[in-house]
């Protein structure tokens, strides 16, 4: 009977196992303390852009008001411009773009990373970029921000090897997203989707549980509201259903349209030799003015501009 015991509780231990054992669990404090970081971050982040977007529908209105005040404010305007190019130069490969492009090739082993420098240029840059009302939106500087914060962690504390060391990235490119739409699903999918195109267990589980972490730090700072808040109140007719093809359509053509000319704003921004490669930002800087003059509401990421079309009051 002894030995029946003994061999029952050797068969327990065997199915078991040691808790906190798995590859799986041996992330998940990391990937904890790597979304309370990005999410602290990128909270601070976002406070500082929607309250300058807000001041920027009190101080346009104004200076239509008075016209004379556009003189200062284009002398800003150049500061900043020169600011942007001065913090961006030195490291203008990483922190130019969106940044999904160089987080690829990092994690591909192509590129390397300097984390503090890249990362306090993308937060400073961005913010010089997007508060003054460039049509910018929050998730592609969060991206490098989020990814700076794992490399962080992983050169500083963890020093993982070769194999592991991108992971503590992926689980910031999970946490930044997370953080700038407060949407942890979302985060975690486009890592899967985008970024990584694997769904193994010790990437997916940790990198969602620092999304959900994320999430909740910016819970403190925004509510539980969601960002992007349009509640619906009345159903879809089923007669208007083949409408939604048609919209599906004329959208994805815009779409493909802003894309391209996107991308090619690089080869027409080579072709202005009078200005420094540095201090292209004066353009839109510049042109943005007269947009804002117009309607402030639709700056930045136009978020005012679509709670004001749909007739909800504005997240404060």
């Amino acid at each position: 009977m002894k030995g029946e015991n003994t061999l029952y509780h050797k068969r327990v231990r065997d199915i078991l196992g040691k808790p906190f054992t798995s590859i799986v669990s041996r992330y998940l404090g990391v990937s904890i303390a790597i979304g309370i970081v990005t999410g602290l971050v990128i909270g601070v982040f976002r406070w500082i852009i929607d309250r300058t977007l807000t001041l920027l529908t009190i101080i346009y209105p104004f200076m239509g008001k008075h016209p004379w005040l556009l003189i200062p404010y284009i002398l800003g305007t150049f500061i900043v411009a020169w600011l942007i190019g001065k913090i961006v130069k030195p490291y203008e490969t990483d922190v130019v773009r969106s940044g999904v492009t160089q987080l690829k090739a990092v994690l591909l082993g192509k590129h390397r990373i300097h984390w503090w420098p890249v990362l306090w240029r993308k937060f400073v840059a961005s913010l010089l970029t997007i508060c003054p009302g460039l049509f910018l939106g929050r998730e592609g500087p969060s991206i490098q921000i989020g990814a700076c914060i794992g490399a962080c962690f992983n050169e500083k504390f963890f020093h993982l090897t070769d194999k592991d060391k991108y992971l503590l990235m992926e689980y910031g490119v999970t946490a930044r997203l997370s953080a700038a739409f407060s949407a942890p699903l979302a985060g975690t999918m486009f890592l899967l989707e985008e970024m990584t195109h694997n769904f193994n267990s010790r990437i997916w589980i940790p990198a969602l549980t620092s999304s959900i972490i994320s999430a909740f730090i910016t819970f403190l700072f925004f509510g539980t509201k969601p960002c992007l808040y349009i509640p619906i109140t009345t159903k879809l007719p089923v007669a208007s259903y083949p409408w939604l093809i048609v919209a599906g359509v004329v959208i994805g053509f815009l779409a493909y349209c802003f894309q391209f000319a996107a991308l090619s704003l690089t080869w027409w921004y080579s072709k202005i030799t009078f200005i420094p490669k540095e201090f292209h930002s004066i353009i839109p800087l510049l042109l943005v003015i007269p947009v804002g003059l117009w309607n402030p509401y639709i700056l930045g990421g136009s978020h005012d501009f679509i709670h004001k079309f749909a007739r909800i009051p504005p997240l404060l």
